[in-house]
């Protein structure tokens, strides 16, 4: 679909209703968006991504664009704007992807602009897509009338234009009004909007559609031969509905666990508790078949019945004003108009408000307003057939195959002595089977499942008929010092970064462990937390995952440090750093030195050390699973000790730097502020700490 939209930005409200009720769309072009540069992402229709778009920098108004349904597979034709001349003819073109077809929106302005300039502008654009031998779909406002046949001058821009697209084998669907002069208006009806592809007649169906937001109609080209969209791709999970919760209770509730106290170590006890309760849920909650979502669901306004009957009548007053050119009529259509706008805009905000309100996460139900708004795009899956979990777990572990443990240095014991230690010894102490419930029923209520296929739906169910083996299971592992190998395996997701995700380092990778790691995990965290509190540990000038501390916080301490030094009449430099890697690197024998060093006992040391060592990962895309990698080294970002762990290997780097300066720290994002009394010492402690 075309649409001479004149402002994207006051009328995006009316396009969503238009386009709520036409999901055979997949492709939606509009001209004159009047949106500057960088603007128009921000007002992109529901359910759309923008995928190509020219925005004027010399003058206001114009611009096209074209925005593609999520579930699409296309990509930006970049060539295209090479060929663009703002005022003069602009295009935005995309390449489908997997189809050789590619589709351009162009938008020529009134008769003012140099027609020679537009022709050689449409020539040169041709060209390059005859020499890519592709299917090709043209569209747009020319403001070339093709209805007349009266006017010499529109006669003769006309056949041009269509001879030169017959010589690249393109010709035109259908030369229908698409203008209507309303009210007052002058001029005649006029064809202004127009398509031209070279597929094959019986390919597809042209058709002119009512918008009711602009007053050029849409034109519409409905392809027989439907747009590629990704194969969906299946996946297993877990049946849980409430029968099955219920027999895995009953199940459970029976269960003998006399094997997991009888067992002579660690290990033998972890696998029978394991197996007897994995019996029981493939018996009850069985493995099922299912198939991805094309997209997430998300945020998405429904428009009422009442919004439908106000556009429709509208649509009607401008409709007899246009046919009878009544001044009344006119007035009495406008107004309509600005009604059904104004209630547009207010039946949105009183949607949004309603789902906060009625949210049991005000915050998250927050974001998804402004995530729609912004249109930040959350996918069930992604949708790149090139890529698969294989590719992903050699992207991933790269990091890790050339890795070998650092050793101890001189130098390292030097830099670790500059933070104070500690003579105190922390030790984990047992927990209670109220302890393991509460923090079983405190998990966070998620849709993902682990490795072994439980969620927290399924765990919560349940929760009571296993906290008692759970519970001596967790005080076996405090009081061995050692972790179960069983449950060292965590699944990776890649996550899309910003941009194009074509290759595999467009996405970063998200742990999931399983969630019988997640409640050890919590307990402990709730003792460490405790005893860092108490004995001072973390650096005040650590910002990262801190109880209180925000970057809100973190700016506030450098910008008041930054004043001082000014008010001191002093040079300063501030200098940014990232870790690359930070967390996956981490040295394990580094890291247990300094937590010997911080006061932890031998038994906590033994438990961390068989924590944080022994993990295995597979990757998990597009429903399918890649080989398992062991992991020599790192800490866990998706894990709940990770950063904990991650802030006590990171923590001696701040009592190193207070000679030179001060320090900023959050998580492995490093602030340095430097200053001195001149420019000459500014220099010296710079490369001193650098």
């Amino acid at each position: 679909m075309h649409a001479n939209v004149q402002g994207l930005r006051s009328k995006i409200n009316e396009i969503n209703l238009c386009l709520e009720s036409r999901r055979d769309i997949g492709v939606f072009g509009v001209t004159e968006h009047w949106c500057e540069s960088g603007e128009i992402q921000f007002f992109n229709p529901v359910g759309f991504c923008l995928r190509s778009s020219f925005e004027r920098s010399l003058k206001k108004g114009g611009g096209s664009a074209l925005f593609v349904r999520d579930d699409i597979l296309s990509e930006p034709f970049r060539e295209a704007n090479d060929v663009s001349i703002e005022s003069i003819c602009e295009i935005s073109a995309i390449n489908v992807l997997n189809h050789n077809l590619v589709i351009c929106c162009l938008y020529r302005p009134p008769a003012t602009s140099n027609f020679e300039a537009f022709i050689g502008c449409v020539d040169r654009l041709l060209s390059i897509l005859c020499r890519r031998n592709q299917m090709v779909v043209l569209m747009g406002d020319l403001n070339i009338h093709f209805e007349s046949n009266d006017n010499l001058a529109y006669i003769a821009n006309r056949k041009r234009f269509v001879d030169l697209l017959d010589g690249y084998g393109l010709h035109v669907t259908l030369t229908e009004i698409t203008r209507k002069p309303t009210g007052n208006q002058p001029g005649n009806p006029s064809c202004l909007d127009v398509m031209f592809t070279n597929f094959d007649p019986y390919w597809y169906r042209p058709l002119v559609s009512d918008v009711s937001f602009s007053d050029h109609h849409a034109i519409e080209l409905i392809l027989f031969k439907s747009l590629p969209r990704p194969s969906l791709t299946s996946l297993w999970y877990r049946r849980s509905k409430p029968e099955n919760l219920m027999s895995l209770r009953k199940q459970l509730y029976f269960a003998s666990w006399f094997p997991v106290y009888q067992a002579k170590s660690l290990e033998l006890a972890s696998s029978a508790f394991l197996d007897i309760f994995f019996a029981h849920l493939d018996a009850a909650c069985p493995w099922v078949e299912g198939r991805f979502r094309s997209a997430a669901p998300g945020l998405r306004v429904v428009f009422s019945k009442d919004m439908l009957d106000l556009r429709n009548k509208y649509q009607g007053f401008r409709d007899m004003a246009a046919s009878t050119r009544n001044e009344d009529l006119n007035v009495i259509a406008n107004d309509s108009r600005r009604s059904y706008r104004r209630a547009l805009a207010s039946f949105r905000r009183e949607f949004y408000d309603e789902k906060i309100k009625t949210s049991s996460n005000k915050a998250k139900a927050s974001w998804d307003v402004v995530n729609m708004e912004l249109n930040r795009k959350t996918r069930a899956h992604i949708l790149n057939g090139d890529l698969n979990a294989q590719e992903f777990s050699k992207a991933f572990s790269e990091n890790f195959e050339l890795y070998s443990a650092p050793e101890a240095s001189d130098e390292f014991s030097s830099m670790l002595g500059c933070a104070p230690g500690l003579q105190c010894s922390f030790v984990l102490s047992s927990v209670t089977v109220e302890d393991v419930y509460s923090t079983m029923l405190s998990l966070k209520n998620t849709n993902g499942s682990d490795f072994f296929g439980l969620n927290t739906k399924m765990l919560k169910a349940v929760a009571d008929t296993i906290c008692e083996p759970l519970t001596y299971l967790i005080n076996r592992c405090f009081s061995d010092g050692c972790f179960p190998s069983s449950l060292k395996i965590s699944v990776i997701s890649p996550i899309p970064k910003k941009g194009n995700t074509r290759a595999c380092s467009d996405f970063r990778p998200i742990s999931k462990l399983p969630l019988f790691v997640k409640i050890i995990e919590s307990l402990v965290l709730k003792q460490l937390n405790e005893f860092l509190e108490k004995e001072s540990i973390i650096h005040p000038q650590q910002f990262g995952f801190c109880k209180g501390k925000s970057t809100v916080t973190a700016a506030a301490s450098l910008i008041i440090k930054a004043l001082q030094a000014l008010e001191d009449r002093q040079c300063a430099s501030l200098r940014l750093y990232d870790l690359s890697k930070a967390f996956d690197l981490v040295p394990h024998n580094l890291l247990m030195l300094k937590m010997a060093h911080y006061g932890f006992g031998l038994t906590a040391l033994s438990f961390f050390e068989s924590f944080l060592r022994g993990w295995r990962q597979v990757v998990v895309f597009n429903g399918k699973l890649s080989s398992e990698v062991d992991l020599p080294c790192g800490v866990k970002q998706g894990s709940i000790l990770g950063p904990c762990c991650f802030l006590l290997f990171i923590n001696d780097l701040l009592h190193q730097s207070q000679e030179v300066g001060d320090l900023f720290l959050f998580a492995d994002d490093i602030t340095a502020l430097v200053h001195a009394p001149n420019e000459a010492i500014l220099e010296e402690r710079i490369g001193a700490w650098e």
